[in-house]
């Protein structure tokens, strides 16, 4: 277990009391980055031997990405993760975010590209591995293929990337 993934070390989520985190279902999207690798390989891409930072730069990434998530639509939409911070620990303010995106250049994307490809690779080795493969949807029964489910309840949030797609399946 990385340092980086021992927060989440007998963690276990119940609904069945009060008195629960807002945003809690994030806490699962984060614990699921941390297991297959995602946040360890965001750290390994961004890793400067003369620069030793309070919050570890792959966190702040899959931290930025889980309050996108949660509808975040700026860069100081971090915050809205202060709400998990019992959970998740607390997360990078907007300013040490900003720093983290202006570092990235050309050589850091092209190893967070890599990085992410690894970790996709992984996940899908795992799928593979996975009894009937991958849990698809089923409705009646049948699986559910052919569709696309949109959450109509969920924020819009346009967006573009100039990665290249996670995988030909995707």
């Amino acid at each position: 277990m990385s340092k980086l993934t021992e927060w989440a070390e007998g963690l276990s989520l119940s609904a069945g009391r009060r008195k629960l985190v807002g945003k809690a279902g994030i806490v699962p999207v984060r614990r699921l980055a941390d297991q297959v690798g995602l946040t360890d390989a965001l750290s390994s891409a961004l890793l400067r031997r003369d620069f030793h930072p309070v919050h570890d730069r792959g966190g702040v990434l899959v931290t930025a990405a889980c309050a996108v998530l949660l509808g975040a639509r700026s860069i100081a939409g971090i915050d809205v993760l202060r709400q998990a911070a019992l959970v998740l620990g607390h997360p990078a303010s907007a300013s040490t975010l900003y720093r983290t995106l202006d570092a990235i250049g050309p050589v850091q994307l092209a190893k967070i590209t890599s990085a992410r490809a690894k970790v996709l690779a992984r996940v899908h080795g795992l799928l593979d591995l996975r009894p009937g493969g991958f849990p698809w949807i089923r409705v009646d029964s049948r699986p559910l293929t052919g569709w696309t489910v949109l959450d109509i309840d969920a924020s819009f949030v346009p967006a573009h990337s100039d990665l290249p797609p996670l995988c030909e399946r995707c």
